[in-house]
């Protein structure tokens, strides 16, 4: 036999329930609309409650900047138990991970999106993203003024063409 008859054997019978082959492990379409609408539900319930805890991590975040809680803070605060809380997040730094990109995404991408929207130049659209993250990192901070006229300084202006 070759190599290439190696695969042509027959089809293994898969049980998907007691009593119910399917040959070579093919699935009918009832049966993957029922599961798909089964974890559709599931998979809401997970959202809403990680959503809850990222939450609850952004309040408590909000009352001590130096995030000075604990998680067990975090779980009084959205009445959720210890195991809930490790079946979405293996510790604290995980939550918090899920909280800056949460707030990333809520917040500075549309800001920055918007920003840059209304820019055409990619070199000034990308300034724009410099200022937003200085912006961001020092409030106080005096703002750099942007170059005068459509080149920024030190982009490299085009070359003539040579003479013939």
């Amino acid at each position: 036999m070759s190599d290439g008859d190696a695969d042509a054997g027959p089809s293994e019978t898969v049980l998907i329930a007691p009593g119910h082959p399917v040959l070579g492990g093919d699935v009918p379409n009832w049966q993957k609309r029922s599961v798909d609408r089964s974890l559709r539900t599931a998979r809401a319930r997970a959202q809403q409650r990680s959503d809850r805890l990222v939450a609850a991590a952004l309040e408590l975040i909000g009352q001590s900047p130096d995030n000075d809680f604990t998680i067990q803070d975090v779980l009084d605060r959205c009445t959720m138990s210890v195991r809930t809380f490790y079946n979405f997040f293996d510790g604290k730094d995980s939550l918090l991970l899920a909280v800056y990109e949460t707030v990333l995404s809520e917040t500075a991408v549309p800001l920055l999106r918007e920003r840059c929207a209304r820019q055409p130049d990619p070199v000034l659209r990308l300034r724009l993203v410099f200022d937003a993250v200085a912006e961001v990192a020092d409030p106080g901070a005096e703002p750099v003024p942007s170059p005068a006229g459509p080149e920024p300084p030190g982009r490299p202006q085009p070359r003539p063409d040579p003479a013939p």
